[in-house]
This record gives C-alpha cells, sequence and structure tokens, in this order.
C-alpha cells in the first residue's frame, strides 16, 4: 500500500515540476515590443493651446498577447526634450500584430520656442532630414509575469 501511494506522490511532483518549467521556459523566449513608425504627426491649437498628435506604431513580434499596463516616453526633437508622455492603463496587443497608439502632447512654452527655432535653423542649413527621437519604458505584462523594456527609438519625420 505504501508503494502505490508513494507512487502517486511522485507522479504528482512529476507532473507539477513538468508544468513549472514549461511555464518558465516560456518566458525566456519573450521578445520585448518594437516601435516601427510614428504616422498621422500633425499639430493643433497652435495659438491657443499647442498639441502635437501622432500615432505611435507598436509591432508584438511574439506568437502570444501581452498587456502594456504603462508606458512613459521622453520625447525629443533636435536633440532637445519637449515633452514627457505617459501612457496609464492597460492595453492588450494580440500576437504578430501592430496596432496604433494614438499620443497628444501638449509642450510648455519653452518647448515651443526651442521646435520654432530648430524649425528655423532647419530652413536656412538646408536641412530636411527631421527627427522624432523617443526615449523611456513600456511595462508589458502577460500572465503573472512582467517585463520592463527600455526604449530608444529615432524616427524620421
Amino acid at each position: 500500500m505504501k508503494n502505490k501511494s508513494s507512487d502517486r506522490i511522485a507522479i504528482s511532483l512529476i507532473c507539477k515540476l513538468f508544468l513549472l518549467i514549461t511555464l518558465f521556459g516560456s518566458c525566456s523566449t519573450f521578445q520585448p515590443l518594437v516601435i516601427t513608425e510614428v504616422k498621422n504627426f500633425k499639430t493643433a491649437n497652435l495659438l491657443t493651446n499647442p498639441e502635437i498628435l501622432f500615432d505611435l506604431q507598436v509591432k508584438n513580434p511574439n506568437k502570444f498577447g501581452v498587456t502594456i499596463k504603462r508606458m512613459g516616453l521622453n520625447v525629443l526633437l533636435a536633440e532637445t526634450s519637449i515633452a514627457t508622455v505617459e501612457i496609464p492603463g492597460k492595453r492588450k496587443i494580440k500576437g504578430a500584430t501592430v496596432v496604433s497608439l494614438p499620443i497628444a502632447i501638449k509642450p510648455s512654452a519653452s518647448s515651443l520656442t526651442i521646435i520654432a527655432v530648430s524649425g528655423f535653423m532647419d530652413i536656412f542649413s538646408g536641412k530636411e532630414d527631421k527627427k522624432l527621437d523617443l526615449s523611456g519604458e513600456i511595462l508589458i505584462r502577460k500572465f503573472i509575469f512582467a517585463r520592463k523594456i527600455k526604449i530608444q527609438e529615432s524616427i524620421k519625420l
């Protein structure tokens, strides 16, 4: 009788161990989200309450879906910080898809001056390449596992 109960315990432990290895093993292939491009870049309310609006394209290269728990971005133009964006709340992204995250930035008066001077200098220098630099981190979650992904992207406008 002892042999049957000890066999059941051993089989139960092996099954639990197999389940844990499978769960933790699947997390090791967790690939970070990728910002692919910025679309629909435009400005609004320039005279009253200026805003910079754009859609951030985010790709999930994993075969499974993830949830964006939080995203914090520092937006730079001409190597000068113009705004910080905090995107609270949850956003689910299915596996192997690209989603569009709408971003609205309300830069300060000093940031607007920097943007204007940068644009003015670009006109006279003949510079046509304008870059929007994004740096920060995204906190993503899958099941009970969470991971912070550092972002350092330079996007041509």
